[in-house]
């Protein structure tokens, strides 16, 4: 398997895998539409993140798990374990927003602000997330918008309704003669 490492240059690596390992790389890099090298970077960008977070120490114990659900259950009781003061000082000192669900309403999404504005929400089907305020406007415009009325049917002087004729069909009609 060659993986980039480098865009500008266009240089490619040899990598040496295990065959499980490269199955597994395979399967999931399909699931998610995404080339071997790719799934890859993918991976070991998301590695990196846990590292850069996760003590020296916890990361030799996760790696101890013998498969992704052992190693995730304990990655979660290592984050469970963390002092929760610690934890709000790093995301207080965060300054990208963070999201979560609205405790009044589960089905509303929450953006904080690093300034600590709560806005109210939804995300979108391109995963951005839309204010409420903008949910709520588009909702009002097309509330706004008058429904279309079926066309008035003429009507005789007598008041009574005149039937509009049938539209010709398309399909010839069979014929009887045989």
């Amino acid at each position: 398997m060659k993986v980039k490492t480098d865009e500008a240059t266009k240089k490619f690596v040899q990598v040496s895998l295990s065959q499980a390992f490269a199955a597994d790389l395979r399967a999931h890099a399909d699931s998610a539409d995404r080339s071997m090298a790719s799934q890859l970077e993918h991976w070991a960008k998301i590695a990196r993140a846990v590292e850069s977070v996760v003590p020296a120490g916890a990361l030799s114990e996760l790696k101890g798990g013998k498969d992704a659900g052992e190693i995730m259950s304990r990655l979660g009781a290592y984050l469970l374990q963390q002092k929760p003061e610690s934890l709000r000082t790093k995301l207080a000192a965060a300054t990208s927003p963070r999201y979560g669900v609205d405790e009044d309403d589960p089905d509303v999404a929450v953006r904080v602000d690093a300034d600590g504005t709560v806005t109210r929400g939804r995300f979108d089907a391109a995963s951005n997330f839309v204010p409420a305020a903008v949910v709520a406007e588009r909702k009002n415009k097309n509330e706004s918008r008058p429904k279309p009325r079926k066309p008035a049917q003429k009507q005789q002087a007598s008041g009574r309704a005149v039937a509009r004729p049938r539209k010709a069909e398309s399909r010839p009609r069979p014929s009887l003669a045989a």
